[in-house]
């Protein structure tokens, strides 16, 4: 997508769809802690608004900068994302109406603390809930955020996850 974004624009404006949410990658926006370079997001979203697709902006689906050595365990995480949040939400007030504050919290606490499939790469029950009670902070602040400066926000989620504290049920669940 990064090397085709506009012609995957343009195809999608051909199919007539209206609406898009868009993922707006934390790690290339913030390369360098606390310095913001939108000059990516920028053209992306010039050419959405070019093809009268309104933007549903994913403020964080799925990575964290390279620099957050423990990504979602980092213990500044929901003060980190928050930080990202005001940035982008305050660089594109006015053009962006609609943001997902995080894509699927389930999936990515369930891929990185569940399954070690994601950064940090852990597989526990007990490093699920860390990074999900994580997440969670975070969204709930950048909720926040986008309402106090006049936003919408879509919640995203797939359901599903299940536990038993039984091993004898634990391949079932």
């Amino acid at each position: 997508h990064y090397d085709n974004w506009a012609k995957d624009f343009e195809l999608i404006a051909e199919l007539g769809i209206r609406g898009l949410r868009w993922g707006i990658p934390w790690y290339r926006i913030e390369r360098e802690k606390g310095k913001f370079d939108f000059s990516f997001a920028d053209k992306a979203i010039e050419k959405l608004d070019s093809l009268n697709i309104t933007v549903i902006l994913d403020l964080m689906h799925y990575g964290c900068p390279l620099w957050m050595k423990d990504a979602f365990l980092d213990e500044a995480y929901p003060e980190r994302v928050c930080r990202y949040t005001e940035a982008v939400l305050e660089h594109y007030r006015g053009s962006i109406h609609y943001v997902t504050p995080f894509n699927e919290p389930h999936t990515a606490a369930e891929f990185c603390g569940k399954l070690a499939q994601w950064p940090p790469y852990k597989n526990s029950d007990e490093y699920y809930f860390r990074i999900m009670a994580q997440i969670v902070k975070g969204a709930q602040e950048q909720t926040r955020i986008a309402r106090r400066l006049g936003m919408e926000t879509v919640h995203i989620e797939c359901s599903g996850g299940s536990f038993s504290d039984d091993p004898r049920f634990e391949q079932l669940a």
